[in-house]
């Protein structure tokens, strides 16, 4: 079972801002802080140095002049979860034999598998996820 996550849909229910530049640093420190499924997907729209990357368990994908919705809609399979709110990407989805989770409830169910006390951010990580996202700004 893979989980796929609109990452922009994510950074603007976290942080009240869309997925660009440090908002797409906070989404990946807040999904790398918690203990998320394994195969996760996080699609962000636009561009950035590279086309893919990962991060632990975490997989990124950039839709350059596509969007993240359409990206996400051609790579899922039956049985794949989808973490969003956008209720067209959702419809759509549903279509393929996906399985929705609210953002909301995606988030509670990673925090309950938090510790009791959470872990800090490794210091090395943030600076790693600023490098990757400043590489690519001049390049839109």
């Amino acid at each position: 079972m893979r989980y796929f996550i609109d990452g922009n849909n994510l950074g603007l229910y976290l942080f009240r801002e869309k997925g660009v530049g440090d908002v797409r640093v906070k989404v990946l420190n807040f999904l790398i802080s918690r203990k998320i499924p394994k195969m996760t997907t996080v699609v962000f729209d636009g561009y950035n140095f590279c086309s893919e990357n990962e991060k632990g368990s975490v997989s990124i994908i950039f839709s350059k002049k596509r969007k993240a919705d359409e990206v996400i809609i051609e790579r899922i399979c039956r049985g794949d979860i989808i973490v969003t709110n956008d209720r067209e990407l959702q419809s759509r989805c549903r279509t393929k034999g996906a399985k929705i989770v609210e953002i909301a409830s995606f988030i509670s169910n990673a925090e309950s598998r938090l510790e009791t006390k959470e872990k800090p951010i490794y210091e090395p990580d943030v600076e790693g996820w600023m490098k990757i996202f400043s590489k690519g700004k001049n390049d839109n």
